[in-house]
């Protein structure tokens, strides 16, 4: 009888935790203005999808991982502002940790299989070649950062042995000629280190590539704060020992709140920067989003806007038949 009657239950339950999230909203409206304004304004300000495939074939998106992500984070951004609001900060966090690594994760995955596969086929290969490559580093991850030095004939060894076990597995539904082909292609692709660098020092590199390095710490901080506030670390006990009765039910705090607005404002820095390496078409749209930044919160995304600096040299430098 209570299985008859679980989808009434369920929604009844949802309704009841509506109505306390409303409430949430309701005092974080009334307290906080200028963050929920802030909060309102990252998605009114939000890079339309459709302006990517305005600038850029289909498979240019659907086949890049960056492409992908981007698409997914106007959802996940949505969720994350509703996070915010209701009260949920801790959650929130979780997911603009997964926003911040994934913007930088994104372009360094593009970049290492792009610029490998390109070299065998002379094409871009599609977006299902890419999930199983990045399956099989997401299994390697571990044992390769085991190593103690960058061993690269170690490493060579390692990302073979587990890429002829993978392919075996797919024996059945490939030829001999092509199971070879897989082999060499994704050996070649996964053994380059830079697919097992941890977040800071993906962010090392893409400072350095970017000529961004007086951001560096600034990014290296907000990524550590994010992984202390996601983890079972001392930032969760102490907001409990605040907060008690947070451990039952949604609450404003006023604390927080700022906290997550200003890793929000700085994780949309960062992924608009990785967005205009991975597709420079953009550029006007992202200085027009810029404008509005200053313009209405007086607040400067500043990675960005020198990013569009460094993207318009770049791009003038390759123009006048340079090298960028």
């Amino acid at each position: 009888m209570f299985r008859d009657n679980f989808c009434g239950r369920a929604f009844e339950i949802i309704r009841s935790l509506q109505e306390s999230y409303d409430e949430v909203i309701r005092e974080t409206c009334k307290n906080s203005r200028y963050e929920v304004d802030i909060l309102i304004g990252i998605l009114n300000s939000w890079i339309d999808a459709a302006e990517l495939f305005k600038k850029y074939e289909v498979e240019a998106i659907i086949h890049n991982v960056q492409g992908v992500l981007f698409s997914y984070f106007w959802r996940g951004g949505c969720w994350i502002v509703y996070e915010i609001l209701t009260g949920h900060y801790l959650e929130a966090l979780r997911d603009l940790r997964f926003m911040f690594e994934g913007s930088l994760l994104a372009l360094m995955y593009d970049y290492l299989i792009d610029r490998k596969t390109l070299e065998k086929f002379d094409f871009y290969v599609k977006f299902d070649i890419k999930a199983e490559i990045i399956e099989l580093a997401e299994e390697l991850r571990e044992r390769i950062r085991q190593l103690a030095d960058v061993d690269h004939e170690k490493l060579r060894g390692i990302v073979r042995k587990k890429v002829e076990n993978f392919v075996r597995d797919k024996a059945i539904r490939i030829d001999e000629e092509k199971r070879k082909e897989y082999i060499e292609v994704y050996s070649e692709v996964l053994a380059q280190p830079e697919f097992y660098y941890s977040v800071p020092k993906l962010i090392t590199e893409f400072v350095k590539e970017c000529n961004l390095e007086e951001f560096e710490e600034k990014l290296k901080k907000t990524w550590a704060e994010l992984c202390l506030y996601t983890h079972l670390s001392r930032k969760f006990f102490k907001w409990i020992m605040k907060n008690p009765h947070e451990v039952w039910i949604e609450n404003y705090d006023e604390e927080l709140l700022k906290k997550c607005c200003e890793l929000y404002i700085t994780t949309s820095d960062l992924l608009l920067s990785a967005l205009l390496l991975g597709y420079p078409k953009i550029r006007e749209t992202v200085s027009e989003i810029v404008k509005w930044w200053i313009e209405n919160f007086g607040i400067k995304l500043e990675m960005t806007e020198k990013m569009l600096d460094n993207i318009d040299r770049m791009l003038s430098n390759t123009n006048s038949g340079t090298k960028p």
